[in-house]
């Protein structure tokens, strides 16, 4: 589902998520320049600086869905009328929107400008795209809608500078958008249905709309409500709710529909009716002030003229129309409705302005909103108005610009034509306001021109006086939108923006100037956004994803392993959250513990963290359900969609005190997510709620109270780090977010354990897993502290083994890797399949065309030739022999033609290697892996053929073949079938059952058919080299160097190689029969020594081989030895190898090893018994035979020395020293490095850095006050100016300082001056040298240690097998399962890569005709209430907290040292 709302900062969004989006622009004519001079005036009708502003937004925008799209803006015409240029188009299936529209724009203009059109000082551009969720994607269902379009009218308007009301004649024309659903709007105290409406508006307004969407009928109700300053449109209005007791009379009391009668008066009526009105108001317009008492004046002189005060004549005379006065006494208007009628109409004329009105229809809507809204009479002036959707709002109050948008993220745009050298490249807007859809908000933003422009509040204080009397909303005045600074004004511009609102929940709560202040999010300047060649050259938007995947996974890591990060305060409150909960229960209840929701992507992953959680805790009930479902049991209103096929109902869907919900988005605006996180957030149990999206600035964290606009964090809020994903088809967003969860796993785990706050598990004689025990009795943590480290190792090796499965460096930069190879060949051997079609259809297409339109079909064209050349003189023309042998050679032509496509693909087949007697049909892709991956897959696949053409399509299918596969798929094995086939690590003891039934399950369906080319076709990726003879057709082995082996492995010998499951499974059951005694004696526990330090390794076999079988050698060549083995494992003991010979001669030389052993000559022999028991002792390996020690050492002491301490504290220093030298160097005056200040700054911040880390290094952590005196010391303004932009939250804006301190700086694998000139280019932008050429990362892994090795003197067999099979389990998960699914996601690019780009038929893979990426509509679960009240125990706490900081603040001021201490 997912697509991040996007970060307020760093590089700009890729071009290119459900439902619709609303979007446009506000500026003056004048101010359109690029750089520091804003002052550029355009002539054209629609500025191309504005449709390069609008194409950027759309891009984003169009992600909420795109099938149509269209915008509208004011023009004037030649007699001084503004009229409404409307533009709409239907996108074509792989068309881009964007370009279609403005393209279709500027059409229609050059036709226009042969007209007398001119334009106006402001642009005010209002535009939408859709997905259509109530009518088909048509032109006359595509927004912005309109439903009575441009009609004349009188029109009376007060002047802000005298107060007069001044008549004209003019065209009316309103215009909205609206995402979002308009159920019902409510007449009379009855909802009317949307379908219903459209019936009732075509009679009132005598003017009906035939588009079947709920939009138009919204369009129509505006039409209705917007009457300010026209008497006509009041009278109508007044007549709808003071005459018309029901909807139904408005045809005649005949049931609502399509051709019932229309009793409605004519408009004539209506304007007949007006005259009255318009008498009486010339009378008294140029001094009339708009306050009650003179309205109440002027509705006593209406109803004096309307009851025949004046006569009857005169009214009549007023009038104008005999049958419109007749009509009043058929209406009975006369008496108590005459005044009423009369008083709605007055009102009407004065309160219904475009704000009024508007929140007027909300008094009444059902549904939800994101709602823009324009009148031809204001052309200056867009309303704004957000229930249930999002719209933010960007300014530029220097330009001054106003541009608005439903995605958040598409306003981080870049002004469009700035230049590099025309200064830092900024974004468009310098602050951002998110309007609260959660209650609902409206403004009005209008662009006014001020005489001084430093005096603008006079002018809005004129405004407000002259203006707002009278109006719906009296108290919502106007105010300047604020800026930062006054020097973000520009005196040179006459133009203000100002703005004034409500809230629309029930109580109009007014938008107040210092309110609005505090809810800016002010932008910082954002670097360049840069892509390395490599990146630039990447096809798409799918390919650069993919090369991401390494950077983002360091990110990820790099950000859990940092204590003050973002990530880490929230993953801390959550375990801590979790530990609450394991206190407080001994078993699992009935109530949920934990419950996690989301939609799609976003759920699949939550299941598999919640199936882990559980195994991690098993005391908690932890459910994962979508978003819908809790969305649906949460409301109380009408229209909620409850889960049929679920254990989990509204009777017994409770939460349990304190229970810990998580709301995951990738997006952050899935419209179920959101919704369901903020009813959570109200529920009367005690909840701690947490979300994760792809950023943190999302609609998903303001829903539970962590906006941009807080000061402070409440640690509630994951990122994934993935940042904005146009692309349809998700790959670094999925697998950020699955490597997220997995860092939040095992930090739970660890955390709570290592803390104390639950018990560790130690005893393995009363907690091993091996009993049956009930969950009662079960320890609150499954995951020791040692597992949860290895396994944390283990998610820590993901970023070097995507690397080689992506083919591209965290650096982002390519890299060689024979696997990545692999899978690409994997992929275009699919490929092949894949465009088998299109070849057979195009080639033989073309043989027809060429051979029928030549008249020369191919054989025969040569028997002609021959019979004309050769055999003419043997035969005659009409010889029978060759008029058969013509019969016969063109019927080999009919076949040919006939099968030509057979024929055409079969060539294909042999050609490309694969099967050729399989059918002639499209292909389908079967992917047989893990429930998650198969279902991730799917949608990933799907979506990447979504655009592919009829003949070049196939099919996708999943399913997990240790579950339903054999059942649910068998039966549809033909040579069509293509089995993507994911497997489990069988080599690893708990996974080769695993394994060895997806082989079965694949065998099923492979030898259904007799025939070999009659069976389905299988791939398969896994880690186990070995594959079973004549089962897949193609076979990757991912690798595994890059990880732990797990002790499991070590015991059967399966750590490398290949091993059939079969064969570990045998190897399992010999294992389990084995004592604990002889498997410790068998088996080594691991690579290092008894301190736990890292140590040369080297086996007693391989030594003697160097030795030349000799057990006693000279010290000469014992130390040659040992210096030898000492550079050859220099790499893998973090040392240099250049220096490890000298370095270890001159320990030698302080240190003489043989000289120790001498010490020992005189000590009495050791009993053989005892000797063995102390097998790494000097002692026991002391000669039997008095030799010189001093001149010969035996083998068994060249081991014993290269596993003694000393050497180990001497490789520790030494790696240490090794370590410090090269950051050291690295920093030093050898760098390119530029002169001047930020020069001098950036080595500061290198040498504190390196003092830093190398603390951490050594075991020496910072105290959080530390780290944030360096953060804020070093990384000031200055630094931050260069780094990247942060929102002005404060605690954004310290997490993306941490961010920028220690990116690419913590793998330490990685080329230090690589790293450092990295890391340098993003604090100086661009003025450090780029390095496109990159190696693998190589992990710093001891080969001889293991997962599990602890476990070792701790139990044997079938205990141990069970104490391994969490840690292993939960690998596959986490860990492999990642593995593969990235495996896949390059195989299945690389396979559908070819057909998006075949000839003439090409299509981008990155999107879908409907161009969704974030399900941000009500659908399936529609929202109709309103939020319910915060719930009292939460209100409680808020005072009292208020009621604490008050209390503090007063015994700070009274001079109390520790206020807190003397309050407990």
């Amino acid at each position: 589902s997912d697509l991040p709302s996007g970060p307020l900062c760093g590089l700009s969004p890729p071009p290119g998520v459900f439902c619709c989006g609303n979007w446009g622009c506000l500026v003056p004519r004048s101010r359109l320049g690029s750089g520091d001079d804003y002052n550029s005036t355009s002539s054209e009708f629609f500025p191309q600086v504005c449709t390069k502003l609008l194409t950027n937004i759309l891009d984003i925008v169009e992600m909420r869905g795109a099938q149509a799209g269209g915008c509208n803006f004011f023009l004037t015409s030649g007699r001084g009328d503004v009229v409404s240029q409307r533009t709409r188009v239907v996108k074509s299936k792989r068309g881009h929107l964007a370009t279609m529209l403005f393209k279709k724009l500027r059409s229609e203009l050059r036709w226009k400008s042969f007209g007398r059109l001119r334009t106006l000082p402001v642009v005010l551009a209002q535009g939408h795209s859709r997905f259509g969720t109530s009518s088909a994607p048509a032109e006359i269902e595509t927004h912005p809608h309109q439903w009575l379009a441009e009609h004349r009218d009188i029109v009376w308007q007060r002047s802000t500078e005298s107060g007069e009301w001044q008549q004209s004649i003019t065209n009316v024309c309103i215009t909205i958008t609206h995402n979002g659903d308009f159920d019902g709007w409510k007449v009379h105290d009855q909802v009317v249905p949307n379908g219903q409406l459209g019936e009732f508006l075509a009679r009132v307004l005598h003017h009906s709309n035939p588009a079947k969407g709920d939009s138009p009928k919204l369009a129509g109700v505006m039409d209705l409500l917007l009457c300010g300053g026209r008497w006509v449109a009041s009278a109508r209005l007044a007549f709808v709710k003071v005459v018309l007791q029901h909807v139904e009379e408005a045809s005649g009391w005949m049931k609502l529909e399509a051709g019932a009668p229309n009793s409605v008066p004519q408009p004539g009526t209506f304007a007949a009716w007006a005259r009255p009105f318009h008498h009486v108001f010339a009378k008294v317009a140029r001094s009339f002030a708009p306050d009650k008492l003179s309205i109440r004046k002027l509705i006593d002189q209406v109803v004096h003229l309307y009851s025949g005060g004046e006569g009857e004549a005169t009214l009549r005379e007023v009038m104008g129309d005999d049958a419109a006065f007749a009509e009043l006494k058929q209406w009975d208007i006369h008496g108590g409705v005459l005044r009423r009628f009369c008083t709605a109409a007055c009102l009407y004329f004065f309160e219904n302005d475009m704000l009024g009105a508007v929140a007027q229809f909300f008094d009444h809507a059902e549904g939800t909103f994101g709602v823009s809204v324009t009148c031809s009479l204001w052309p200056q002036t867009i309303i704004l108005a957000a229930k249930g959707q999002p719209i933010s709002v960007a300014f530029d109050i220097k330009r001054p610009l106003a541009y608005w948008a439903s995605e958040p993220a598409s306003l981080a745009t870049k002004w469009p034509g700035l230049a590099k050298g025309d200064g830092p490249q900024q974004t468009a807007g310098k602050s951002r306001v998110d309007m609260q859809d959660a209650t609902g908000e409206v403004w009005e933003i209008q662009m006014v021109k001020a005489e001084n422009p430093r005096d603008i509040h006079q002018t809005v204080k004129a405004l407000n006086e002259l203006a707002l009397p009278g109006t719906r909303l009296p108290g919502s005045i106007y105010f300047p939108v604020p800026g930062k600074t006054d020097a973000d004004f520009d005196d040179e511009s006459p133009y203000r923006i100002i703005l004034r609102g409500c809230s629309l929940d029930g109580h109009a709560t007014p938008v107040l100037y210092y309110q609005f202040q505090k809810r800016m999010i002010f932008y910082c300047v954002p670097p360049l956004p840069t892509l390395s060649k490599a990146q630039r050259r990447l096809p798409d938007a799918i390919a650069r994803d993919l090369s991401d995947i390494p950077y983002v996974l360091n990110e990820i890591d790099e950000c859990w392993d940092d204590s003050l990060s973002l990530n880490r305060l929230s993953g801390t409150r959550f375990a801590e959250c979790i530990g609450f909960l394991l206190n407080r229960r001994q078993a699992k209840g009935s109530d949920i513990d934990i419950l996690i929701f989301g939609v799609e992507n976003s759920l699949w992953l939550g299941q598999q963290f919640a199936a882990d959680l559980a195994r991690v805790f098993p005391r908690l009930n932890v459910t994962a359900m979508s978003s819908n479902w809790v969305l649906g049991m949460l409301q109380a209103g009408e229209g909620h969609v409850e889960p049929s096929n679920f254990a989990v109902s509204r009777r017994n869907f409770k939460l349990s005190q304190h229970a810990v919900v998580l709301a995951i988005s990738q997006s952050g605006t899935t419209y179920p997510t959101v919704w369901a996180a903020r009813l959570v957030a109200r529920v009367e149990t005690i909840t701690h709620l947490f979300a994760m999206s792809g950023d943190y600035d999302t609609v998903l964290g303001t829903s539970i109270g962590q906006g941009l606009q807080m000061p402070g964090f409440n640690n509630s809020l994951f990122s994934t780090l993935s940042g904005i994903r146009a692309a349809e088809p998700s790959t670094v967003a999925t697998v950020a977010m699955q490597h997220t969860l997995t860092r939040l796993l095992i930090f739970s785990a660890m955390h709570l354990q290592e803390t104390g706050v639950v018990e560790a598990r130690e005893d393995l004689l009363q907690d091993n897993l091996s009993n049956r025990f009930s969950d009662d009795v079960r320890p609150p943590c499954d995951l020791r502290p040692s597992e949860a480290s290895d396994l944390l190792k283990l998610a820590r090796s993901l970023k070097n083994s995507s690397q080689l499965l992506v083919g591209h460096s965290p650096l982002q930069c390519p890299l060689e890797s024979k696997v990545f190879d692999e899978l690409k060949q994997m992929g275009n051997h699919l490929a092949a399949h894949l465009t088998e079609g299109y070849w057979a259809i195009v080639l033989g297409a073309a043989y027809v065309y060429i051979t029928v339109t030549a008249g020369f079909p191919l054989f025969v064209g040569i028997w002609g030739k021959l019979a004309h050349g050769f055999l003419a003189d043997e035969w005659q023309e009409e010889a029978t022999e060759i008029v058969v042998g013509t019969h016969l050679i063109s019927f080999v032509d009919a076949n040919l033609y006939i099968f030509l496509a057979i024929i055409l693909a079969t060539i294909h087949r042999w050609r490309t290697g694969r099967r050729l007697w399989t059918r002639y049909t499209a292909r389908t892709i079967v992917i047989c892996d893990a429930t998650m991956n198969y279902k991730l897959l799917r949608a990933y696949l799907s979506k990447l053929r979504a655009l592919a053409w009829r003949f070049t399509t196939f099919g996708v299918a999943g399913q997990n073949p240790c579950d339903h596969f054999v059942h649910e798929m068998t039966h549809l094995a033909n040579s069509d079938v293509i089995l993507a086939v994911g497997r489990q690590d069988g080599r690893i003891a708990s996974l080769a059952a695993a394994e060895a039934s997806t082989i079965m399950s694949v065998q099923q369906a492979r030898f259904i058919s007799a025939n070999e080319c009659g069976g389905v076709e299988a791939i398969s990726v896994g880690h186990n080299r070995w594959e079973k003879p004549g089962l897949f057709s193609k076979a990757v082995a991912l690798p595994t160097a890059q990880r732990l082996p797990f002790l499991s492995e070590k015991l059967m010998n399966t750590q490398r190689g290949s091993y059939a499951p079969g064969t570990v499974m045998h190897h399992v059951a010999s294992i389990a029969a084995e004592s604990r005694k002889q498997d410790s004696e068998k088996q080594a526990p691991g690579a290092r020594d008894d301190h736990g330090d890292l140590v040369p390794w080297v086996s007693m076999e391989e030594l003697l081989d160097r030795f030349d079988d000799r057990k006693i050698v000279p010290t000469e060549t014992a130390m040659k030895v040992m210096t030898d083995i000492i550079v050859e494992q220099a790499e893998r003991c973090g040392i240099w190898k250049s220096t490890a010979a000298e370095e270890f001669q001159k320990f030698a030389a302080s240190h003489d090893f043989f000289q120790d052993f001498l010490t020992h000559t005189n000590t009495p022999r050791q009993s053989p018994a005892r000797r063995r028991n102390s097998f790494l002792s000097p002692r026991a390996l002391l000669p039997k035979f008095s030799l010189d020690a001093r001149a010969v050492v035996s083998t068994s002491q060249v081991m014993a020395i290269l596993r003694r301490r000393k050497v180990a504290d001497w490789l520790a220093d030494l790696r240490r020293k090794t370590r410090q030298r090269e950051l050291l160097e690295q920093a030093g005056c050898k760098l390119f490095l530029p002169d001047g200040d930020d020069a001098s700054l950036l080595r500061k911040v290198w040498l504190a850095w390196t003092r830093y880390f190398l603390n951490q290094t050594a075991g020496r952590p910072a105290s959080r006050t530390a780290v944030r005196s360096f953060s804020f010391s070093l990384y000031g303004d200055k630094v931050l100016t260069h780094a990247t932009a942060v929102p002005l939250g404060e605690w954004r804006k310290v997490e993306e300082l941490r961010r920028n301190g220690k990116k690419h700086l913590s793998s330490i694998g990685l080329s230090l001056k690589t790293t450092f000139l990295a890391w340098s280019r993003m604090t100086i932008a661009g003025r450090a040298v780029r390095v496109e050429v990159a190696q693998p990362t190589k992990p710093n892994i001891d080969s001889h240690s293991c997962v599990g090795a602890r476990l070792v003197e701790k139990c044997a067999g079938v205990q141990l097998l069970a104490e391994l099979r969490i840690v292993e389990g939960l690998y596959e998960t986490r860990v492999a399962a990642t593995e593969r699914l990235i495996a896949f996601f390059v195989i299945f690019y690389a396979a559908v890569r070819p057909v998006s780009r075949l000839p003439m038929w090409s299509f981008n893979m990155d999107r879908s005709e409907s161009r969704l990426r974030v399900a941000s509509t009500p659908a399936p679960v529609s929202f109709c209430e309103a939020l319910p009240a915060i719930p009292a125990y939460m209100m409680a706490t808020l005072k009292l907290q208020a009621a604490f900081r008050r209390k503090l603040r007063k015994m700070n001021e009274s001079g109390i040292e520790d206020p807190k201490k003397t309050i407990e």
